[in-house]
């Protein structure tokens, strides 16, 4: 979904695909909003430190496009 719009019709199928995994946008926008928790980042960043594993990348920007995108379509 890199590049588009969360508010914009292409952005439809992406949404409805992932609504389709979780029974419906209905109850996603909470669960979106809890995983986007900054301490749960800083969590999966410590556990790469502990486990010798490399640094994760930030999913607060997809994370953030979801919730809005799902945000817009529920409103």
């Amino acid at each position: 979904a890199a590049g588009l719009d969360p508010a914009s019709r292409d952005a439809d199928p992406v949404v409805a695909a992932v609504a389709a995994e979780h029974s419906g946008a209905e109850g996603l926008l909470p669960r979106l909003r809890r995983l986007n928790d900054p301490r749960r980042e800083r969590y999966v960043q410590l556990l790469a430190v502990v486990n010798g594993w490399p640094a994760p990348a930030s999913a607060a920007p997809a994370l953030d496009w979801a919730a809005e995108a799902v945000r817009v379509r529920t409103a």
